[in-house]
């Protein structure tokens, strides 16, 4: 259940600045390193596809990156690997709650050498396709041909009110029907608001910093929630496809019935929280955000 009270969550450090250009390109490059050299280990994995996802959205507010058909380019390789990238993490999450939810039974270890099996092949299938050294050097040196980095544009009031209602939509789409499907919906769009917010860090200080570390406690949630409904759509194919019977079958169903209970509760925590996650917002945006905004913007 979320508590949206500052004194109980972890809160980013107020004095920490945005991070620019340089830092993320330099950032996305070391992950894209690490990649390479680690051969998809799991951490890997998800540091190199969270600085890619951060770099291009930073890199839509900067002026000469903005509608370029060059960097387009670019970011449509990134989007291709990332999305790749997204099944073997999204395996590696798999294996880990798995494994918390049926660790040390025997059906535990069938579906497990399953899912090592299929990220092998997943992995493979990404560095037979993907040059990632060759794609950062591009990124890198169309970065670079920007010369003297200037002042990164900040997402405008405009965008950002866009952002906001994109969440509220989600969750009045979620709220309708109470689907699983919808509230995955959600999550994209909290992930996006945040992103677009990181810029901002710097000039709105602690209450920025605050929102952003209360964005990130609801996305999480939400994204546990998207896991246990993929691993469960994951373990029918594999009780369908293999034959079980006796203890075998009595172990993977008992799973799934946990794993049930598991996604309920956490469908049923967010609705809970539902006049918390409005006041919060309202709060948020009462406080003069948007008038410093457009001052910044004039």
């Amino acid at each position: 259940m979320i508590n949206p009270s500052a004194e109980t969550m972890s809160v980013s450090d107020p004095k920490k600045k945005s991070a620019d250009l340089p830092e993320l390109t330099r950032k996305f490059l070391k992950s894209s390193k690490r990649l390479a050299e680690e051969k998809g280990e799991e951490s890997a994995v998800h540091k190199f596809r969270v600085q890619s996802r951060r770099l291009e959205m930073y890199s839509r507010y900067h002026p000469e990156l903005e509608e370029n058909p060059k960097w387009e380019k670019i970011l449509k390789k990134l989007k291709a690997l990332r999305r790749r990238l997204g099944k073997i993490r999204e395996i590696d999450v798999h294996r880990g709650l798995w494994k918390e939810l049926a660790g040390g039974s025997r059906c535990y270890q069938a579906l497990d050498r399953k899912l090592s099996r299929d990220r092998e092949k997943a992995l493979e299938n990404v560095l037979d396709k993907f040059d990632v050294k060759a794609i950062a050097e591009q990124t890198a040196e169309r970065l670079e041909k920007l010369g003297p980095v200037k002042k990164e544009q900040a997402p405008s009031s405009e965008r950002l009110i866009k952002r906001f209602e994109k969440v509220f939509e989600s969750e009045r789409r979620f709220e309708k029907k109470r689907r699983l499907d919808d509230l995955h919906r959600v999550r994209i769009a909290i992930k996006k608001l945040r992103y677009s917010l990181e810029p901002l860090l710097e000039k709105m200080g602690p209450q920025m910093a605050t929102f952003l570390s209360w964005l990130k406690k609801m996305q999480d949630q939400l994204g546990r929630v998207h896991d246990l409904v993929t691993l469960g759509d994951e373990l029918g194919r594999h009780q369908r496809s293999c034959k079980t019977e006796g203890l075998l079958a009595q172990e993977l169903h008992k799973a799934s019935r946990k794993l049930g209970l598991a996604i309920a509760l956490g469908k049923k925590n967010w609705e809970r929280t539902s006049a918390d996650r409005q006041r919060r917002f309202r709060e948020f945006m009462s406080e003069n955000f948007f008038l410093h905004l457009i001052k910044a913007e004039s």
